[in-house]
Formats: C-alpha cells, sequence, structure tokens
C-alpha cells in the first residue's frame, strides 16, 4: 500500500492499517482446507517435535496426528456422521484437543461446554443441538447424574484427567476412586472407547466443504441462555493466517502456555490452533488458579502467552515476580477484555524492568469472529490504550449506532468487522443473527459488535466500553462508563474500578454511574481519604453529568468465568440495595468496609 495515499477519513475504503503488512501477506491466499490438513501441512517435516506436552508427557506431531485418527474412528465407530453433533464438556486437556480436530477431521461439530455448567444447563446445552453423544470429564459426573441417565444422550464418554499422565504419575493419580458409575451401559471409559474404535475397519477421508461448521462455542449469555456460535473450518484457519504472518515473532522452536479451554473461541483459535499450525510446543494447563498466575508462568517459561488483563495482577503483584527473570516471555499477550491504559503502563513497565523486551501485546475480538480480529502486531500499531490494528484481510470501521452510517477517524461509535474470520452465524438462532450480522451497502456482512470504540487515523483501534454499559441520565445524558474508569484509574491507590448504572428511583428508565473501587492493598484503612480524591478528580477532569452518583470501596471485583468483571451482578446488586434506600438518600457516599 502505499503510504501517501491519501485518505477520504473512512476506514473501510482507506485501509490505513495496511501500511503495517507486508505485501506478500496482503496479496496472500486464506487456506481452503480441513483444520487438520492445515496444521499437518505446517508440521509433516517436523514430526518428531513436541506438539503438546502434559506434565512432561511429551507427545510428538506424529503421535498427535495418530491419536487424532485413533479418536476419529472411534466416534465412527459409534456411528458418528457428518453434521452430527458431539457435545464435549471438558477442560484443556489432551483428550479435548484431539476430540476437537478428530471430530472436524470426519465433518462433525464439537459443541463445546463449560464443565462447570450446572445439571440444568447441561441438559439444555444437549437439548438444543440434539447430541446423541456426551463427553465429560470424570470429577463432573456426580453433577450431572440426572443428564446421564436421561434418554438423550445415547452414550456417555467418560475421560478422567489422568489418562494422558505419564505412567509414574498415572499410576498414583489412579489411587483416587473414580466417580463415573461404569455399571450404566451407556457409559464409555475413555480408553475403551478408543479401544472399541480400532474395530472400525473403514476408509474415511479428510472432509472439507467451504463454510462447513466444525465447532460450536458459546456466548457469555449475559442477555438470556447463551448463543451457540458456529465457526467453520475457514474461520479458524483463515484467522491464525492472519495472525502468525502478521509480524509478531512466532517461531516453531517456541513454547506456548496452553491453559485457555476449547469452550472458549480465544481458546480453540488463538490458543491451540495458532500454536500448533507454527509448530510449537503447547504447554497444556488443565486447571490453575489466577491467583496464583506467576507460579504458572514462572514455572513453565514458556515463550507466549495469551490471557486475560486480570490475570497479569496477579503476576506482576506476586512476591515470587519481584525478583524474576522475565527475559523468556517473547510475547505477553492479553485479550478477551479491554485494558485500561493506566495499568498497561504499569504491566509494561515492570515487564521492562524484569528484562522482557516487549511491551504487552493487546489484542481484539469476540467468539463471533474467531476470538481475534486485531492485535498490536508491531510496535508502532501497539499503542498505549489501543488494541491494535485489523488482521491483514480483514476490516473493521466504526459505524455511527442511530444511522447506520460509517463515522470518520476519532468519531465514537459502534465497532463493526468483517472479513473471513466471521461466524456462519448462530446455531438456531435466525432472529440473533438479524441482529448482529448485517449487509451492508458494500455487499458485505458485517458483525455488530455492540461495542463502543474509535480508530485513528493509522488504522489503530480504540475501544471505548459496551454500548450496553452506556448509562444515560435523566434528561438525555449519556455517559461511558470508561471515560470515568479511565480518569479514577490515574491515582496510584487504586487497583481496579468499575462503572455502572443505578437505576434512578424517580425515573426507573434512567440511571445514575456508580463507581466501584478497589484499593492497592497497602492503603487499607485510607477509603475516606482516596475517595475524596477521586471524587474531586472527576470533577475536575469529566463534565458535571459523568461524575458518579455513588461511590464504593469494595475488597475485590466479581468476575465471569470467563474472568472478566461480571458488571451484570454489580449493577443487580446495586439495584437491590437502591431499593431498601429511602429516596433521600439514594445519592450518599457509601463505603463498604
Amino acid at each position: 500500500m502505499n503510504n501517501d495515499k491519501k485518505l477520504t477519513g473512512y476506514a473501510s475504503i482507506d485501509k490505513p492499517w495496511l501500511k503495517y503488512y507486508k505485501p506478500e501477506l496482503i496479496e496472500r491466499k486464506m487456506p481452503e482446507m480441513n483444520v487438520n490438513d492445515y496444521i499437518y501441512q505446517n508440521n509433516k517435516n517436523h514430526l518428531g517435535r513436541t506438539a503438546l506436552n502434559y506434565f512432561n508427557n511429551r507427545i510428538t506431531y506424529e503421535d498427535f496426528f495418530d491419536k487424532i485418527d485413533q479418536t476419529a474412528r472411534a466416534f465412527l465407530n459409534l456411528g458418528v456422521r457428518k453434521g452430527d453433533i458431539v457435545t464435549v464438556s471438558l477442560p484443556m486437556i489432551p483428550e479435548s484437543i484431539y476430540i476437537f480436530y478428530a471430530l472436524a477431521k470426519i465433518g462433525a461439530i464439537s459443541n463445546m461446554i463449560d464443565p462447570r455448567t450446572n445439571e440444568d444447563g447441561t441438559k439444555e446445552y444437549i437439548s438444543e443441538v440434539k447430541s446423541k453423544i456426551l463427553v465429560i470429564v470424570d470429577n463432573i459426573y456426580p453433577n450431572i447424574k440426572n443428564v446421564v441417565n436421561d434418554e438423550q444422550p445415547e452414550n456417555v464418554i467418560v475421560v478422567n484427567p489422568t489418562d494422558s499422565l505419564p505412567i509414574g504419575m498415572r499410576l498414583i493419580a489412579k489411587l483416587k476412586p473414580t466417580q463415573a458409575e461404569y455399571n450404566n451401559k451407556k457409559i464409555i471409559s475413555w480408553n475403551k472407547f478408543i479401544k472399541d474404535g480400532r474395530q472400525y475397519k473403514g476408509e474415511y477421508e479428510t472432509i472439507y466443504e467451504k463454510d462447513i461448521p466444525i465447532s460450536i462455542v458459546h456466548t457469555g449469555g449475559t442477555t438470556g441462555f447463551p448463543k451457540g456460535v458456529l465457526l467453520t473450518n475457514d474461520n479458524y484457519n483463515a484467522m491464525v493466517e492472519q495472525f502468525r504472518y502478521s509480524g509478531i515473532d512466532f517461531r516453531r522452536e517456541h513454547t506456548w502456555l496452553g491453559m485457555i479451554p476449547l469452550f472458549f473461541a480465544y481458546g480453540g483459535g488463538v490458543g491451540l490452533h495458532h500454536p500448533l499450525a507454527v509448530g510449537m510446543e503447547i504447554k497444556v494447563i488443565p486447571m490453575f488458579n489466577p491467583d496464583k498466575m506467576a507460579d504458572l508462568v514462572l514455572k513453565y517459561k514458556a515463550n507466549h502467552m495469551a490471557i486475560i488483563p486480570s490475570y497479569y495482577e496477579s503476576i506482576i503483584h506476586s512476591p515470587k515476580s519481584q525478583k524474576a527473570d522475565f527475559s523468556f516471555l517473547v510475547m505477553p499477550a492479553a485479550g478477551s477484555d479491554r485494558m485500561d491504559p493506566t495499568f498497561e503502563k504499569e504491566i509494561n513497565e515492570f515487564l521492562e524492568s524484569h528484562n522482557c523486551h516487549n511491551k504487552v501485546a493487546k489484542g481484539y475480538g469476540m467468539s463471533e469472529v474467531t476470538s481475534a480480529i486485531c492485535g498490536g502486531v508491531t510496535p508502532e500499531s501497539n499503542k498505549k490504550g489501543s488494541v491494535g490494528i485489523p488482521f491483514s484481510h480483514s476490516i473493521v470501521a466504526i459505524f455511527d449506532p442511530e444511522t447506520g452510517k460509517e463515522l470518520q477517524y476519532g468519531k465514537v461509535g459502534e465497532v463493526c468487522m468483517t472479513g473471513p474470520n466471521v461466524m456462519k452465524g448462530y446455531y438456531n438462532k435466525p432472529e440473533e443473527n438479524a441482529k448482529i450480522m448485517k449487509l451492508h451497502d458494500d455487499g458485505m456482512v458485517w458483525i455488530h459488535s455492540g461495542d463502543l470504540g474509535y480508530m485513528d487515523e493509522d488504522g489503530v483501534l480504540y475501544i471505548e466500553g459496551r454500548m450496553k454499559r452506556m448509562i444515560i441520565k435523566y434528561g438525555g445524558f449519556k455517559v461511558y462508563p470508561t471515560m470515568i474508569e479511565k480518569t479514577i484509574m490515574t491515582i496510584p491507590m487504586v487497583e481496579n474500578v468499575s462503572v455502572i448504572g443505578v437505576r434512578d428511583v424517580e425515573h426507573p428508565e434512567f440511571s445514575y454511574p456508580k463507581a466501584n473501587i478497589v484499593l492497592k492493598k497497602e492503603y487499607t484503612g485510607y477509603e475516606d481519604i482516596i475517595l475524596e480524591q477521586a471524587k474531586s478528580l472527576c470533577v475536575q477532569k469529566l463534565p458535571d453529568y459523568c461524575v458518579p452518583t455513588y461511590w464504593e470501596v469494595k475488597d475485590k471485583l466479581p468476575l465471569t468465568n470467563a474472568g472478566k468483571i461480571d458488571f451484570k451482578l454489580l449493577e443487580l446488586e446495586a439495584n437491590n440495595e437502591i431499593e431498601n434506600m429511602e429516596p433521600k438518600m439514594g445519592r450518599k457516599l457509601k463505603l463498604s468496609k
């Protein structure tokens, strides 16, 4: 792209981010093949290298492809065929990876769900897609025993997390009693499932057809039951192809910390398919404590990790990190949630002072675009406070949510995306598809993210928050929580902050902003002083209508299962509290001790 090209002011036309990419990538054709063929083509000359490292059980690429084949034959033996949906409730273990690729290989679909899902939720996931087969991890069996005993599913495959451990560790782990009741004829152990699969003698071909789905991952479900996102071979391959050649230092000799499970698109796309396509060794982590992230990172010393922003808090504040050497980190990445610029600065200063020569690489995406569509792929595009630039074959632009017209650089509006990463659609939800997938005048289908943001003239994207988080006060004043959060986060004593809308009792269709603040531990006992400082700063820096009406100091902010701040829970708690307050007390400064 000619850097001197005159800009029209509209990102969808100018595509200014292309100046950061090499011409050969811009012209590169996206792969059209099964995900199995994609990773095989990239590793066929390196089959002896380690693909998965599970507690020092090193599974080579040759063994890995063989395990996928065994798993595919076992599913075929159970009658699974093209288009069938298998519900998989597993953590990040080797078997979940084999299943993902095996089902894709035979043209079937993995319906990935969180093992922490309760009995009713699990039942609904299964019935929604009419799964005849359910795969579960052994230790959740007691929690979903009634689901297992229903007519549907017809078969339940039980995986023990010890099945892929090194033999010494496996023998010790087997001393623990199994949870599943194998006297139930429909229940099959993983080992028997694989053994029985050897009976399948039929030949089969790896199935590829353009746009056929291979997986279902689920949205967060903040507005009802989670929606199933249908992702295809082409989605996964295109996302990875753009990412791996974006300019970030990805090498076959590198290692990857594989800790994001496959029921998140972020785990299956960025955290699995990408490092395997490069030929890296994935250090498979089935369970972890977010508060012990430093222990995990320092133990495995992986060159790359893609985690959510909140996990970095544990890393940089851990006593073990203070004198540690982080020079092994090539790409410390953060995605799945926005990162406050003040916190980003704190992370980068920590990394630099601990011998890491790279800044935290932010990204942006959502399940509906196969987890990622933007990234800070070069130092120039990894601007502070941004989420980087669109990938080479993707387009991101800002639109006015009311008029639907594209906005020029620097204007805040809805972030919309199009390109080869865009999902096939939601499973069996045409009305929801129509809300998020819209055909524009340019003839392309765009994903309407519901996120507010803006783009600068370099094509660098900045996220300002969710449209649904926007607070509308009586009088029509629009308050963006991120504007308040950024202001409060400049106070050095503040660890974290989340601004939510609290119902206006006198005008229930409107809300007031409330700031929930978490202080750094060493400032416990100074709540009153710091809150007054925060309030004064907001009065000084923000328009009057943006100054929070309610204030509260909390020990910590609640998180969802995905590790994001649970805004819905904060709003529920606050509104329940308002219900019990006298109207005249509604604007009282509140402290929680």
